[in-house]
């Protein structure tokens, strides 16, 4: 509870500490004033603008601005889509692991219905289920979660042939 506390006001103190200039910086680029990363950024900004057929002097209208929200919403959501069912090939990825993750508290709710589908004993899962529940990243970041993938493949690994006992729909 405490850890939860402490991430909420550490995030709010650099919420307030890049306010001001994160505003002053904001202002001169919506004003069209030089700042600090014009030489780096400005090249790069032209460059998209040509590739893509923007004229940075053309003002949106509401309805080209919302058409171009939603497209790139929908483009977005595509490619998180494909971030996600690509996760096991990706790289950064050794264990070929797909990351799916739920609280223990969701793990222990599901006990008894993996258990029965399984045709295991609810206890000895509840044990399994606690060994694979890892704390939180870096000791104080998030909460303690249970990685379902690497959990299903222990829970195959200890109980050959349970996979394929029941399955509900």
């Amino acid at each position: 509870m405490t850890n939860g506390w402490f991430q909420i006001v550490f995030f709010l103190a650099l919420v307030f500490a890049v306010t001001k200039p994160l505003g002053i910086f904001m202002a001169r680029v919506f004003n069209r004033e030089s700042t600090f990363m014009d030489p780096v950024l400005r090249p790069v900004e032209r460059l998209l603008y040509r590739v893509t057929g923007v004229d940075e002097d053309h003002e949106m209208r509401w309805t080209e601005y919302a058409v171009s929200m939603l497209l790139f919403s929908l483009v977005t959501m595509l490619l998180l889509y494909l971030i996600e069912r690509m996760q096991g090939f990706l790289p950064f990825n050794p264990q070929k692991l797909g990351a799916v993750d739920i609280t223990p508290a969701s793990a222990a709710f599901q006990l008894p219905r993996v258990a029965k589908a399984r045709g295991i004993n609810e206890e000895e899962l509840g044990r399994i289920v606690a060994a694979s529940t890892k704390g939180r990243q870096l000791g104080f970041l998030g909460e303690p979660r249970v990685n379902v993938l690497e959990l299903n493949l222990e829970l195959d690994r200890q109980f050959p042939g349970s996979e394929t006992r029941l399955r509900e729909p």
